[in-house]
């Protein structure tokens, strides 16, 4: 991953790190440490060069959202406090994948699913 990419995707898990308690106007805690850890090793596992840059949210609870659109496709990782991960892959509305885990390497199987989407925006399939 080129280094403008990963600063930009490690800032934006920092971003919501340095939320403080009640950043949500509820009490809600600040992004727990197993989502953090979880949140940076799929920096390891998945290959964002030729991705979108993603959206990071902060999750109510203590979890943090990653959260990608690459022309009719949207995919949606949320990683849980626990560091359980759960995604949500929708073409044109329609839920297309679906599932939980809680090993980072599956996940890379559903960004090469988003990545399909923006290989064919570019002309590369």
């Amino acid at each position: 991953m080129s280094g403008s990419r990963r600063h930009a995707y490690t800032s934006g898990i920092q971003r919501v790190a340095d939320l403080p308690r009640g950043w949500d106007g509820q009490g809600s805690p600040p992004l727990q440490d197993r989502a953090r850890l979880v949140a940076g090793t799929l920096l390891d596992v998945i290959d964002l060069d030729d991705m979108p840059t993603p959206q990071i949210v902060p999750v109510v609870g203590g979890g943090i959202q990653i959260e990608w659109v690459a022309g009719p496709r949207e995919l949606e990782i949320e990683i849980r406090p626990t560091g359980r991960i759960v995604y949500l892959g929708t073409c044109e509305e329609r839920d297309v994948l679906e599932g939980e885990t809680d090993d980072v390497n599956d996940i890379a199987r559903v960004v090469r699913w988003l990545a399909c989407a923006v290989s064919d925006m570019a002309g590369g399939k």
